[in-house]
């Protein structure tokens, strides 16, 4: 079940509006994107595309988390992405999705018509290079994920992960310097999942860091990172 309103109004009080794609276009191209989009919003655990059906929509994500998931021949399933508030999510003239996506907590979207949406593609290059930048950026992630899963220990994966969640989830405008707080928008297993660990190993790392004051928790969610500078050297493997 999802929730469904027309765009008239929304834009302004939009929390992402200021770092989703529409703020990076011509204000001719923007007025023209907020005119096919609506705002839908879906319940954690709502399966929003799986490997045999594509979408009628893209998206803005405004709030919440979605997870990308393959699933492999045998049937194993693994988290290769993460999509976050200020994210584009779909793509564009593919044929059939390779992912399933889902919503890892409740989502507030910010969608646009499949055909409306790859028309003014057509129209428009200022998108087009827009959506080509968002796809480098796509792509220099990934590279990151491969040397984190490939070179780092446990300790180094689920630091990376927290500081990434952090600067993504975390409202603040300086984010070395002050406390973080954000909802872990991920179960413990799946950060196993995504890290390439155990449960145990996760839930080991996380109270080592916490013991080191590197991180504090409020029940198993809510988390809180004094300074980012300090999450980030143990990231890097650079606690000198």
């Amino acid at each position: 079940m999802h929730a469904q309103t027309n765009s008239t109004g929304f834009c302004d009080q939009c929390a992402v509006r200021d770092r989703a794609l529409c703020s990076t276009l011509p204000s001719s191209l923007a007025t023209a994107v907020t005119r096919i989009a609506r705002s839908r919003s879906f319940p954690a655990g709502q399966v929003l595309q799986n490997q045999n059906t594509c979408l009628s929509w893209f998206a803005t994500v405004k709030s919440g988390v979605i997870k990308l998931v393959k699933i492999q021949q045998d049937g194993r399933q693994q988290i290769v992405g993460l999509r976050f508030p200020a994210d584009f999510f779909g793509r564009p003239y593919a044929a059939s999705p390779a992912l399933v996506a889902q919503a890892v907590t409740n989502l507030e979207l910010c969608c646009y018509s499949r055909r409306a949406f790859e028309q003014l593609i057509q129209r428009h290059p200022p998108l087009t290079r827009v959506l080509l930048c968002r796809a480098f950026d796509d792509l220099d992630e990934a590279r990151q994920w491969s040397l984190l899963l490939s070179k780092k220990s446990p300790r180094e994966r689920v630091a990376s992960l927290l500081s990434s969640i952090a600067r993504r989830l975390a409202q603040s405008p300086d984010y070395e310097r002050a406390l973080l707080q954000f909802d872990l928008p991920l179960s413990r297993t799946e950060i196993a999942d995504v890290l390439g660990l155990t449960v145990e190993t996760v839930s080991r790392q996380i109270r080592c860091l916490r013991s080191e004051q590197l991180i504090d928790l409020k029940g198993r969610r809510t988390v809180f990172v004094p300074c980012l500078a300090a999450l980030n050297r143990v990231a890097d493997g650079d606690e000198q």
